[in-house]
């Protein structure tokens, strides 16, 4: 629908576009100064990127294509982290369920302090693995709560932001 938005994650801020079916350049999108011209940045996901689709009323999305890897096998991302540089990502599979499952999303063995933190009713929830965390599990809740905390899930199409203490090979 009109006026809808897409946000993709650029080294640290959110690269906007917004669609307009009679925007000024023809081709219905626009950047965020609402530039005439055709964007020179539109944005393009690569498998394994996160996003975030604002719509302006109801739409529904299908993703169509081949899954990036053959069934059976892994995907690698190498995610370069520093404890300071989040990656919106997602699942290259379409895998949902726990972020620790090991025959799907596969997000274990994370460098201590390493975050994730996903979207929920409109505010990220944020967990924290800690190998040698007070819960036995290795994660914890933004208040470090010592009791358990439920490890978060993510469903098909899903993104999600990992905030990797170190470098981390994310293997799925």
């Amino acid at each position: 629908p009109d006026t809808s938005q897409v946000l993709t994650w650029n080294n640290g801020s959110f690269l906007t576009v917004t669609y307009d079916s009679a925007g000024p350049n023809g081709a219905g999108w626009y950047d965020a100064n609402e530039d005439p011209g055709l964007l020179t940045t539109f944005a393009t996901v690569a498998p394994g990127q996160g996003f975030f689709l604002l719509p302006a009323g109801p739409v529904t999305n299908s993703f169509v294509g081949q899954v990036a890897v053959n069934n059976g096998a892994t995907n690698t991302m190498n995610l370069q982290g520093n404890g300071a540089t989040y990656f919106l990502v997602g699942s290259t599979i379409p895998f949902d369920g726990s972020i620790t499952n090991p025959t799907a999303i596969n997000l274990n063995g994370l460098p201590d302090t390493s975050q994730v933190l996903t979207w929920n009713n409109g505010n990220f929830v944020t967990v924290t693995y800690d190998s040698a965390g007070p819960n036995g599990n290795g994660w914890y809740d933004a208040n470090e709560d010592p009791g358990f905390v439920a490890v978060p899930t993510v469903t098909v199409g899903a993104g999600f932001f990992i905030l990797p203490a170190g470098s981390y090979n994310w293997k799925e």
